[in-house]
């Protein structure tokens, strides 16, 4: 143990490498990204746990009855392929 005190000693008085300054910059910018992803990632978490909220709730209200008339889809359609290529005979 007495041994490496004296080594301490030098690295204490030693000056700071130029590379070892560079560093922090580099951390923080990472710390900024993965905050920054975290924060887009909790936000899309709220917007789908939103959704899935309305999602159940709509599934639980009644639906408004429509008649079968009124619907435009059960409309036989004029331009259907079965009536563009009826050929009378």
């Amino acid at each position: 143990m007495m041994e490496i005190d004296p080594l301490l000693d030098a690295l204490a008085r030693a000056e700071v490498p130029v590379a070892l300054g560079m560093i922090e910059p580099g951390v923080m910018r990472g710390v900024a990204v993965r905050r920054e992803r975290t924060s887009r990632r909790r936000a899309l978490c709220a917007v789908a746990i939103a959704a899935l909220g309305l999602g159940a709730v709509g599934a639980t209200l009644p639906a408004p009855f429509v008649p079968r008339g009124d619907v435009p889809l059960a409309q036989p359609l004029a331009l259907a392929p079965s009536h563009l290529l009826a050929v009378d005979l």
